[in-house]
């Protein structure tokens, strides 16, 4: 895999008055130490939000997903059921959020690096929403 990559993460919330499709396609960089998939990209902001920092982390365990900006994250899916909780700051409060992964599949190829999840996720112990992402991390230029 090349420094440079194209990561594109689209997904899906399933809750009880429909369903929200996302999709981002963005540039970012990419590197791998001691077996662990780090990628990192800048999702622009809208009026006075400056935009978001994302951190990607791939490993044997599962994925983790940062964010840091006007909300702050650190979400878990990992390899097992476990109930993941997490802090999601927003300039409006805190609140706790919970994460349990049902399904995580990591496809890695030279060039392309695919992570599949499906989960459930609840904020303050009430169940919110059944969700799949979808993260595919692309080489920009095929390494050689």
């Amino acid at each position: 895999m090349t420094k440079n990559v194209l990561v594109t993460i689209s997904g899906k919330r399933m809750m009880n008055d429909g369903d929200e499709d996302v999709e981002l396609v963005i540039p970012g960089t990419y590197c791998r130490k001691a077996g662990l998939h780090t990628v990192c990209y800048e999702e622009p902001g809208e009026g006075d939000d400056p935009g978001t920092r994302n951190t990607i982390l791939i490993g044997s365990d599962g994925m983790q997903i940062l964010k840091e900006g006007m909300a702050n994250v650190r979400m878990a899916f990992l390899n097992r059921a476990d109930r993941v909780t997490s802090c999601y700051s927003t300039p409006f409060g805190d609140f706790m959020i919970g994460i349990v992964t049902r399904d995580i599949k990591i496809d890695e190829s030279r060039d392309r690096l695919n992570v599949a999840v499906d989960y459930a996720m609840d904020i303050g112990d009430q169940h919110v929403s059944d969700c799949s992402i979808n993260v595919e991390i692309v080489s920009r230029t095929p390494s050689v």
